[in-house]
């Protein structure tokens, strides 16, 4: 299979593109990025004749705010009036934390798009926790949703003792309902960005204990997971870093619900979040960060489009603290496809290492129904906007 998949990939000149790096501001034209603040413009291509240029355009002053809008309006009508952008970072965005790769050298580009930046998301994942559930198959829009992700071999299990009884993946249904609706890497280690689901369409009242055991371990790199619980009252996103000893359990929480919404929870000792300030890629939620440049995600640039896209907020020193995969499976050229196997391997070796300079922030999908809040300034003032994705 490897020598097959070498074969492919020197007979398409494509061996130098397998070195990934981190991408920085001075890779970027500024032709490919929605907005970019008067400190970031100078540093990459073209900027600094852009920057020149801005001077002479003439800026509209903004008409009354909508407390919501769709991110497109934003983008047509608030947009080009800004001279500074800040984004309330609240925990339940710290799934979304993105940062963008590039090719170590000059080279064809491998991915399905024509140039050869890519992007990944925290825990070394393309999607969100939300996106991998609805793309293995479960519901997304279930009332009540526990979704765990983690990032290797192992064969993680979601159980959840409630109202309708004990939930796992021995039992797997309510009567003819499955709540269990997703259930990865059982059996043999498949994938290294697994996820289960726990879908309550029409939760009961009651106590809802959730924990995760380690049925199965397999690896000692890339441990922990992160767990993401939506209902009515929003979407919060926790997370575990310490390795899962094998068979153990780890508390993720007791959960009081009523009406399908949570009206009390006490989270388990070792998960990280759950609304309370946290400090993660040298940014703190619950707080407005600068926003160094608005863009696309790469498969959108240009004049054709490919796949979900993605908006992409660099913030001012967010920095990734681990060595980032630059080669996803679902970003490959046709023509490498039936080597997804070498290529999966191959992703998790040929990792970015980490770079002071680089270009990560929040990322937010076409596919997911998200919100952020921006603080707009612009000639007309200081305003802030709801932007809805």
């Amino acid at each position: 299979m490897v020598q097959d998949a070498m074969k492919t990939i020197t007979s398409l000149g494509l061996e130098p593109a397998l070195e990934r790096r981190l991408a920085t501001i001075a890779d970027v034209s500024v032709n490919d990025v929605l907005w970019v603040s008067s400190a970031a413009r100078s540093k990459m291509k073209a900027g600094l004749g852009e920057l020149l240029m801005s001077a002479a355009k003439h800026l509209t002053r903004n008409k009354q705010a909508d407390v919501g809008m769709p991110v497109e309006r934003f983008i047509q009508e608030v947009l080009p009036a800004a001279t500074g952008l800040r984004l309330h970072l609240q925990h339940q965005h710290l799934g979304n934390l993105m940062t963008l790769t590039a090719p170590v050298h000059d080279c064809p580009s491998i991915f399905k798009w024509g140039n050869n930046f890519a992007w990944s998301y925290a825990g070394n994942v393309t999607d969100s926790i939300r996106e991998l559930v609805k793309k293995a198959g479960g519901n997304v829009d279930a009332k009540l949703r526990f979704s765990l992700s983690w990032f290797n071999y192992d064969d993680l299990d979601f159980h959840v003792k409630c109202p309708d009884g004990h939930i796992y993946f021995g039992t797997p249904y309510v009567g003819r309902t499955r709540i269990l609706d997703v259930d990865m890497n059982a059996g043999g280690g498949t994938t290294r960005t697994p996820v289960e689901n726990l879908s309550f369409v029409d939760p009961k009242d009651g106590l809802y204990d959730v924990f995760v055991n380690q049925f199965s371990k397999r690896e000692t790199s890339d441990v922990g997971f992160a767990v993401e619980i939506a209902h009515a009252g929003g979407v919060t996103q926790m997370s575990y870093k310490k390795a899962v000893p094998a068979r153990a359990d780890v508390m993720v929480g007791h959960f009081t619900v009523k009406n399908g919404t949570i009206t009390n929870a006490v989270y388990g000792t070792g998960l990280e979040g759950g609304g309370v300030p946290q400090t993660k890629w040298g940014v703190t939620t619950e707080a407005f960060v600068e926003v160094s440049t608005l863009m696309l995600s790469p498969n959108c640039w240009g004049d054709h489009a490919i796949g979900n896209k993605h908006w992409f907020f660099v913030l001012k020193d967010c920095v990734t603290d681990e060595p980032v995969r630059g080669i996803y499976n679902e970003f490959l050229k046709p023509e490498l496809e039936k080597h997804r196997k070498v290529f999966e391997v191959l992703g998790d070796k040929t990792k970015c290492p980490v770079a002071a300079d680089q270009l990560s922030g929040l990322g937010f999908s076409s596919t997911r129904n998200d919100s952020v809040t921006l603080e707009v300034t612009s000639a007309a003032g200081v305003r802030n906007y709801t932007i809805t994705f």
